[in-house]
C-alpha cells in the first residue's frame, strides 16, 4: 500500500519554517531574558549584601571616636562624682589659693606662674560663686581630675572639662586657656552647648551631641559632647568633650566605594557631613 503526501506550495512551507523558526526565538529569548534576570538579581543581592555589610562595619569604625567620647565623659563624671561625695579636706583652702588667685575682674584663676597651658588645665572660679570651701573643693577637684584624664585621652580628644553651674571650670586643651578668655561673671547655664544638655533639651538625661562648629585658634572643626550630672532634681553639674573632625571629615569623603557617597548624621538625624550639603552644614554649626 503507498500513502500520498499532499504537496506544499514552497510558499507555504516557507512561511511555517519561518514561524517554527520564530517560536524557537522567542522561546531562546525567554530563556536567556530569564537566566539574565536571575543572574541580575543574584548580583544586586550579593552586591547589596555586600553593600549592606560595608555600611555596618563602616558605621561601627567610624562611630568608635564618638563612643570613646562617651565612655571617657562617663569615667571622668563619676570620679568627680565620688570626690565631691567627701568632706573637703584640712588644707583645701591652702591648696586653692596656692594654686588660685583672684583677678580684677574678681574671678579666681589659675596663677600664671607655673601654669604650664600645655600640660595643664585652665581653670576657673566665677565671680559669681561664694568662695566657700565646698567651691574650692570641687575647683580643686575638677583641675586635678581634668588634668589626670585629659592628659591620657588627649589623643581620642581634643578637650575634656568638668564644670559646675554655680560658676566653677577647668578644661584641658594643650595651648587653649579657656578660663583666660571667659568673662568673670559668665553664667554656664547660658552657653550653648550647656543649654543642648538641659532638662528641657535632653529630658533623658544622656549624652548630649551639638552640631559641628568650628574653632579659629585650632583651626579646625570640632563637636561637642555633654554629659550631664542632676542633684535634688536641678541640673548642677557637667562633663563634656569636643573632637575634632577634620579627619573623619576627610575619610568620609575621599574613602568611599565606586559609585556611592558617604554621610554621618546623629541618632537624631541631625547631619554631621554630607558631601552635598557640607558648606550648609558648616555655615549653620
Amino acid at each position: 500500500m503507498s500513502i500520498s503526501v499532499p504537496h506544499l506550495p514552497s510558499s507555504l512551507g516557507s512561511r511555517i519554517l519561518m514561524q517554527m523558526a520564530l517560536r524557537v526565538a522567542i522561546v531562546i529569548v525567554m530563556a536567556s531574558a530569564t537566566g539574565s534576570y536571575f543572574v541580575y538579581r543574584s548580583v544586586e543581592q550579593n552586591t547589596l549584601e555586600n553593600l549592606s555589610k560595608y555600611v555596618r562595619e563602616r558605621g561601627e569604625r567610624e562611630s568608635l571616636p564618638f563612643l570613646n567620647v562617651q565612655n571617657n565623659l562617663r569615667l571622668i563624671l563619676d570620679a568627680y562624682q565620688d570626690e565631691i561625695a567627701t568632706p573637703p579636706a584640712a588644707d583645701t583652702e591652702q591648696e586653692f589659693k596656692r594654686l588660685f588667685v583672684q583677678n580684677a575682674d574678681g574671678a579666681w584663676r589659675r596663677r600664671p606662674e607655673g601654669h604650664d597651658i600645655q600640660t595643664q588645665p585652665s581653670s576657673m572660679l566665677s565671680a559669681l560663686t561664694p568662695l566657700t570651701r565646698d567651691a574650692m573643693r570641687r575647683v580643686l577637684s575638677t583641675d586635678r581630675l581634668t588634668t589626670h584624664y585629659g592628659s591620657a585621652w588627649k589623643n581620642q580628644m581634643a578637650t575634656v572639662y568638668l564644670a559646675s553651674m554655680d560658676g566653677l571650670y577647668s578644661t584641658y586643651w594643650p595651648g587653649i586657656d579657656w578660663a583666660k578668655e571667659t568673662k568673670a561673671d559668665q553664667k554656664f547655664s547660658e552657653l550653648p552647648w550647656v543649654i543642648n544638655a538641659d532638662q528641657k533639651h535632653n529630658p533623658a538625661r544622656s549624652f548630649a551631641w551639638t552640631g559641628i562648629w568650628f574653632d579659629w585658634v585650632a583651626k579646625n572643626w570640632f563637636a561637642t559632647c555633654i554629659l550631664p550630672m542632676d542633684s535634688d532634681g536641678e541640673f548642677r553639674h557637667y562633663a563634656g568633650g569636643a573632637i575634632a573632625l577634620d579627619d573623619i571629615l576627610k575619610r568620609t569623603a575621599s574613602v568611599k566605594i565606586d559609585g556611592t557617597y558617604n554621610i554621618i548624621f546623629r541618632p537624631d538625624g541631625r547631619l554631621i557631613t554630607h558631601p552635598l550639603y557640607d558648606q550648609k552644614i558648616k555655615q549653620s554649626e
